[in-house]
């Protein structure tokens, strides 16, 4: 069978996989909680603290991109100098990386008294050590992670950003329109 000028198709295979489980979680910024949902079924509700005013979370969907089990957060790295107030250099637990901009979901003990009450961090998704634990080892790379309650956007530049188009500003996008 010819498929193209000078093409053609010398077996007809066939391969069969299997979709994964499906997860996905929303973090609602102004209850200050996450909600995990697994195969539409709520798994866990754990208390949350995002970004504070001037370090806002942004809203939308993103996707875990990396989980990485204990690491040190520089915020020289994401722009906040030695110096400034808002200098940290913390080492950090059962991290999930969600944008390149520098977002986590990450556990974070220096802020349990906030976790669930109100938004204390520089931008990351900070839980207590057990739920962040929990959440790391019931985590897959590629799960959905949901932002509402912000009024900054998050851009599809900074993660995996298909998830922030709809079907038709995806097909506006494509090469054969």
């Amino acid at each position: 069978m010819q498929t193209g000028a000078g093409k053609y198709l010398v077996r007809d295979d066939t391969r069969s996989f299997t979709i994964g489980r499906s997860q996905v979680s929303t973090v609602d910024m102004r209850t200050h909680h996450m909600a995990v949902v697994r195969d539409g079924e709520q798994i866990n509700n754990i208390p949350v603290t995002t970004g504070k005013p001037g370090f806002t979370t942004r809203s939308g969907t993103k996707v875990i991109m990396e989980k990485v089990g204990a690491m040190t957060m520089d915020s020289e790295t994401v722009g906040i100098p030695k110096g400034s107030p808002e200098y940290y250099k913390l080492d950090t637990r059962w991290n999930m990386r969600i944008t390149w901009t520098g977002e986590f979901l990450h556990a974070a003990p220096w802020s349990q008294w906030a976790q669930g009450r109100r938004n204390v961090s520089h931008g990351c998704t900070n839980m207590g050590l057990d739920d962040a634990r929990w959440m790391f080892e019931s985590s897959m790379v590629g799960d959905v992670v949901r932002f509402t309650g912000s009024d900054r956007p998050f851009e599809p530049t900074e993660g995996i950003g298909v998830w922030q188009y709809s079907w038709p500003q995806w097909q506006q996008q494509s090469a054969l329109r």
